[in-house]
């Protein structure tokens, strides 16, 4: 008898020690993530390691797993790992939303605003520092406060209208003020200055930077020096206030100590000496800031070289910068529009992905479902046969209200497994609106695509009046214009004089490849019998040199000029079936 009741009772026995076992889990999860929260602060790299060291966290209690999501989400962003989607910290949001807990709310809003401002998601990321706001209004002087008032005001910084950022940035300086942070004060006025200089409003954005100066000064704070008198010389360089930007941007050097940091700084010096008309030093300082190695830095030192060497009146110099500025703006162009399809891209796989993870999760679900059904159905079996077997008669009425409460129990958890996949279903439906604001997104980049195709053709457009430039400031080519002018007996009697010499056909060449797209050097290609004098003649037809002033700049009577002629179309290109005259053919060749 007692063998048997200790059989009957191993069931229940089984489901306690499994509960402790349960609890006892959790509560040693619980206790290492707190310990992570707790090293946040100080020591981030320690707190993301303590995390990344926690395994299957999707088995998680939701206390648990929305701790773990906060916590590991705020890792990386201290760790400057990036974050790609908001898949993990939606865990915290499903959690917090509904919790008395509004510090942790907050956080969580302030951590999904990030991440949809890093997806370039700007409305989200707004509408996610607004409900960041409204949950930390209980306790504003904290610097979780502070942070989502810095963080909103950065998102508006370079967006007119400028006021609503400068107006997050004060309420980021007043919070820093009241808790004395010194650091955050500088910074905060940093930015608010920068606000101002993208307002337009140069003399209040002067105020604020030197504020951040004097508080930097007091606490050597050697970088943010460095910074604030980069951006005081940009204020008085956008005011073109010259002679105070480069005095300030002397000083932004002084503090710098990095070299590589230096190089930005040396290019708007070397601006600066170009507006000032000091040419020597504008090369000088340019010619070292072209060692940076961004794309962006190294296009804007062929841009000012090019308006050095204008200046300087070496044409061709200004042309040979200016071609490679175009260069370096289509590659970025092209790298950009790659970089952006590729995340566009990302997104959709990503998207796909989960939309997948989600169908086997509900799957899984199923199968749950009906494995719990099982064993619940195994163990009401189990319990049923050895209550009837123990009991007498007269207890089969208390077997049978037992059996109908296990059965509505198994109704309600039913019902509620029934729930979670009509919200997972709800779930899918969002994604497929996301895909289809993706595809928006796509559109939007063409279009941003189409506007960079015109900017290249007004920088082409600004090539061919430069080689246009070069072209008629070319000695040889004013000498022919000069014949041109000239009267017939003038030129009679000056014949000898007005023969090319060897150097100077050369010279008409080289700057009719130039302005004609090598139009000598594809004509000697394609056609290799043509000589040197034929190369002449072809270059004046294509010029429009009348036959009379021909006669005189080659040195040849009429007759021998329309055998030459003769000889270059008939028979060395080969033109006398197209049924064009010579002159047609160079003129559009």
């Amino acid at each position: 008898m007692k063998k048997t009741i200790l059989i009957s009772l191993l069931p229940v026995a089984i489901v306690i020690a499994a509960f402790l076992y349960i609890h006892h889990s959790n509560r040693q999860i619980h206790d290492n993530l707190l310990l992570a929260d707790k090293l946040m602060e100080e020591h981030p790299d320690s707190a993301l390691h303590i995390l990344q060291r926690i395994e299957n966290p999707q088995n998680f209690q939701k206390e648990n797993l929305a701790l773990y999501a906060l916590l590991l989400t705020q890792a990386k962003y201290k760790n400057e790992i990036p974050v790609e989607n908001d898949s993990l910290i939606r865990f915290a949001e499903q959690y917090y939303q509904t919790s008395k807990d509004s510090t942790r709310k907050a956080w969580t809003y302030l951590y999904i605003a990030q991440v949809f401002r890093d997806m370039n998601e700007k409305k989200k990321a707004l509408a996610y520092f607004q409900k960041a706001a409204i949950a930390a209004k209980d306790d504003e002087n904290s610097r979780l406060s502070f942070l989502i008032y810095h963080h909103w005001g950065r998102l508006f910084q370079d967006q007119a209208p400028y006021e609503e950022g400068i107006q997050k940035f004060k309420k980021a300086l007043g919070n820093a003020e009241s808790r004395k942070d010194t650091s955050d004060i500088i910074y905060t006025l940093s930015d608010l200055g920068w606000s101002y200089v993208w307002k337009g409003d140069y003399k209040e954005s002067r105020i604020y930077f030197e504020k951040g100066i004097k508080l930097a000064q007091t606490v050597q704070n050697n970088s943010m020096l460095s910074l604030l008198y980069h951006h005081l010389g940009m204020s008085f360089r956008m005011d073109n206030q010259l002679s105070k930007a480069l005095l300030y941007t002397d000083k932004s050097l002084a503090y710098e100590t990095d070299s590589i940091n230096m190089l930005p700084t040396l290019s708007i010096k070397g601006d600066l000496f170009i507006k000032l008309n000091q040419l020597d030093s504008a090369k000088y300082y340019l010619e070292i800031s072209k060692n940076d190695r961004d794309f962006y830095a190294i296009a804007n030192y062929h841009n000012d070289m090019s308006n050095l060497e204008e200046k300087l009146g070496n044409y061709r110099k200004a042309l040979e910068h200016r071609n490679a500025y175009c260069t370096y703006i289509d590659s970025i162009e092209h790298s950009e529009r790659d970089q952006n399809l590729m995340d566009l891209q990302k997104k959709y796989n990503y998207s796909q992905v989960e939309n997948d993870n989600h169908q086997l999760k509900i799957k899984n679900q199923t199968h749950k479902i009906i494995t719990l059904i099982i064993v619940i159905a195994l163990i009401i079996f189990i319990s049923i046969f050895f209550f009837l077997y123990n009991k007498v008669k007269n207890r089969k009425e208390n077997i049978i209200r037992a059996k109908d409460a296990l059965l509505q129990q198994n109704v309600r958890q039913l019902q509620q497994r029934t729930n979670e996949l009509l919200l997972s279903r709800q779930e899918l439906q969002e994604k497929e609106n996301n895909l289809r604001a993706y595809i928006l997104k796509e559109k939007e980049l063409q279009e941003d695509i189409s506007g960079k195709e015109d900017e290249l053709q007004h920088y082409m457009q600004q090539q061919q009046e430069l080689r246009d430039k070069i072209f008629k400031t070319n000695e040889v080519i004013q000498k022919i214009e000069t014949i041109r002018r000239m009267d017939i007996c003038k030129k009679i009697n000056s014949k000898d004089e007005l023969v090319l010499s060897k150097q100077e056909f050369d010279n008409m060449i080289s700057a009719i490849n130039i302005n004609f797209k090598n139009f000598a050097k594809r004509l000697s290609k394609e056609y290799p019998l043509l000589t040197k004098v034929d190369l002449y003649i072809c270059c004046l037809l294509k010029l429009k040199v009348p036959t009379q002033d021909i006669l005189f700049l080659v040195g040849i009577n009429e007759s021998t000029l329309k055998k030459r002629k003769y000889r270059i179309k008939c028979e060395k290109m080969n033109l006398d079936k197209d049924g064009l005259s010579l002159e047609e053919y160079l003129y559009n060749y």
